[in-house]
């Protein structure tokens, strides 16, 4: 008996796609006895030279679906990594090590990679759980420079093998019926204060007259019906250029001068880059929910609004329309803020932050918030909001708090 609605569902056939993603990791490396080192892959994102440790690829494959709606299948990927930044390296590194005839340096960096998989998994319906495992390859480029300045770069390809265990995943089936929707893209460019507001900054407070403090924002926000409800996710990007300080050459200062850290005295031009992703999606007639999550590089001081490096948020929102008042609207949601430990280390080394700075920050954590609020309909275009906040760590300061907010909103529209 075929079940009612796997039609719906049917994951069985031929596919192609392509995708996008960001590598890190370290390798270790040996050039003979007694001779050895490691670097990290990772490399910062640049936007204006396309550089950076990211990559993009595609990938085509077959499934089988089989009566019991368990699947197996078979996946053909090939990635191809950004272009390579003034050191010549893309996905690597380089270390600089000593030997008999001087110092000398070794780099490696990627130029291709892809994988031959295969994938078994269950599909209960919409979803399709699986995990994958199979033989992976790259093709590398090795450098090694000698103390004479001449080079040798050889290339060679390096292959191993990945398991289901290092790779899991949950797809979601989006059929004409079930899922429907359009996307749309934007791109902004906005000028940023002449410094950050971070520090004591007498500069902060007015824009930059010459445009050489800026921000880039990018968008993209996809608009659907799930299930017959609809919702939203929207991706955000963006990347702050400027005079900008590094948390760690604030952090070295300091010991050597003695004085607190200070933000200041090390700025120079430099780039934050950052991600949110926001999902908004009703449930019911009655009944939406919404996450958010926020990452920003946490080596970088923050530019304006606040101190944070990374946030999740979670809530729901609830219609009068169930309790007889149409107009009406109650929420609940959680926060929990963090900031990187380099931040963390900053702040206890006497840092200021745009709003946060204690002097000490010997007892770091995540700032939690709950918040609840009420919305009354005084007329069709008049509310009147009740709102509570709850608030732990304040300031990323496990030593301070918990704290109780309560505020009062009132909004009129003509």
């Amino acid at each position: 008996m075929t079940r009612p609605g796997a039609a719906e569902y049917d994951w069985k056939g031929a596919y192609l796609g392509g995708h996008l993603g960001y590598a890190w990791g370290n390798s270790n490396w040996t050039t003979s006895p007694g001779i050895f080192g490691s670097f990290g892959l990772a490399q910062p994102i640049d936007t204006f030279d396309d550089g950076g440790s990211f990559f993009e690829g595609l990938q085509v494959g077959y499934n089988y679906l089989l009566p019991n709606r368990f699947l197996v299948g078979v996946e053909v990927d090939a990635s191809f990594p950004s272009f390579q930044n003034l050191a010549g390296i893309s996905i690597g590194g380089i270390s600089t090590f000593a030997s008999p005839f001087g110092r000398e340096s070794f780099r490696e960096t990627v130029l291709s990679s892809g994988s031959v998989r295969g994938r078994i998994g269950y599909a209960p319906g919409s979803w399709l759980l699986y995990a994958t495992g199979g033989f992976a390859w790259t093709h590398n480029q090795q450098t090694l420079t000698l103390t004479s300045g001449t080079t040798e770069s050889p290339q060679l390809s390096r292959f191993g093998w990945m398991v289901g265990r290092r790779r899991l995943g949950v797809h979601l089936w989006r059929s004409r019926r079930m899922v429907s929707g359009t996307m749309d893209a934007t791109r902004r460019s906005f000028d940023l204060s002449a410094t950050p507001a971070g520090g004591i900054s007498p500069s902060s407070d007015g824009l930059d007259p010459t445009f050489q403090q800026f921000q880039l924002v990018g968008e993209i926000e996809e608009r659907h019906k799930l299930w017959g409800q609809p919702g939203k996710l929207k991706i955000t990007g963006f990347l702050s250029r400027g005079r900008a300080g590094e948390f760690e050459d604030a952090i070295q200062l300091a010991a050597i001068t003695g004085q607190p850290a200070d933000i200041n005295a090390v700025r120079r031009y430099a780039s934050r880059p950052g991600v949110s992703i926001n999902l908004e999606q009703q449930v019911t007639d009655t009944v939406g929910v919404f996450a958010r999550f926020g990452w920003a590089d946490g080596n970088i001081e923050p530019w304006d609004f606040t101190d944070i490096d990374r946030t999740l948020m979670a809530g729901i929102s609830l219609s009068g329309k169930a309790w007889g008042r149409k107009d009406d609207t109650a929420g609940i949601a959680g926060v929990i803020n963090g900031i990187s430990k380099v931040h963390e280390t900053f702040l206890n080394a006497g840092g200021l932050g745009i709003l946060v700075g204690d002097g000490q920050l010997p007892f770091p954590g995540t700032e939690r918030i709950i918040e609840t609020y009420y919305s009354y309909a005084l007329a069709s275009a008049t509310r009147l909001s009740l709102d509570y906040q709850f608030i732990d760590n304040l300031g990323y300061n496990t030593q301070r708090g918990p704290a109780n907010f309560f505020a009062t909103r009132f909004h009129s529209q003509f």
